[in-house]
């Protein structure tokens, strides 16, 4: 018999990355690891990682059924897509034909805030997942540290960064790493967490509290400039996000504003508990990352 076979599909962005170079680190001699992705031409960082076969896999496109067979478990990296719980859905009933044992799929701690569009949206994945009548987990993940890299330049020459936010609102926040050090856990270990839905977070930090900590790693003052939504909503549009996608962060920090416990409960231990690790600090998030903001 040979070994269990694990897929990643959407593979090449943060969190496909890190996860499959967490399985292919820590369990690469146990099991075989597929990764797709839309465009394995541009995937180099996939294609270093050892024992990691890299396929072209679009998320709900066409032969996903013939990929998956003698797939044993499937992490759906849920893409940023207006559509997403549509891609979601066929690529897990695509699983479910291809006789997958398991799934797990990415989703967002705003699931059930229908009046949030980033929480509808993971509403429908989840929906569409358990349509399949497959074994599946759900990761329920909070906002990520590395989006602050996004203003990493900004940081870097003017010491401040800005978002509509209240300064001493605070939201949870975790590492891509660590999301995908539980992925990796839960995938290689899948039968320990069928139907369980997982909530990850490992801080809770208000923005004025980040630049505190910004500044005290980057040895400098960064301060945090409150901005109005209407402000924030123009810029991030004029950046060229779709219309959909700023509407949806203007409602998760309404959320967050509104002291939501969606956006603003921490339990480190959920993560903890998963992988045996103390999740990341930002602190550590910062000082990995020094370069990007100096």
């Amino acid at each position: 018999m040979g070994k269990p076979l694990l897929f990643v599909i959407g593979a090449s962005g943060r969190v496909g990355l890190a996860s499959v170079q967490h399985l292919s680190a820590k369990h690469g001699g146990q099991f075989s690891i597929t990764a797709g992705t839309r465009n394995p031409d541009k995937a180099d960082d996939l294609k270093a990682i050892e024992n990691v076969s890299v396929v072209q896999a679009e998320m709900g496109g066409e032969g996903l059924e013939e990929l998956f067979k003698g797939v044993d478990a499937l992490l759906i990296v849920s893409p940023s897509t207006e559509d997403v719980g549509e891609r979601v859905g066929k690529t897990a009933a695509a699983a479910k034909a291809a006789g997958v044992h398991f799934v797990l799929a990415l989703s967002g701690s705003t699931v059930g805030q229908i009046d949030c569009i980033y929480g509808s949206q993971m509403q429908e994945v989840e929906e569409k997942v358990r349509e399949t009548g497959l074994q599946f987990c759900f990761l329920r993940l909070a906002c990520f540290y590395e989006n602050f890299l996004f203003v990493a330049k900004q940081i870097k020459e003017e010491s401040v960064f800005d978002d509509p936010v209240g300064a001493n609102n605070s939201l949870a926040m975790l590492s891509v790493e660590d999301i995908g050090k539980a992925a990796a856990a839960i995938l290689t270990c899948w039968s320990k967490h069928v139907n369980k839905t997982y909530v990850l977070s490992s801080s809770k930090l208000c923005y004025n509290e980040l630049a505190s900590e910004m500044s005290a790693v980057l040895g400098k003052t960064v301060k945090y400039d409150q901005k109005s939504y209407e402000e924030c909503r123009e810029s991030w549009l004029k950046q060229g996000w779709p219309v959909w996608a700023a509407d949806g962060l203007v409602h998760l920090f309404k959320l967050v504003d509104a002291h939501e416990a969606c956006v603003t409960t921490c339990d480190p231990s959920v993560l903890e508990g998963i992988t045996g690790e103390k999740p990341t600090s930002v602190k550590e998030f910062l000082t990995k990352n020094i370069a990007a903001f100096q």
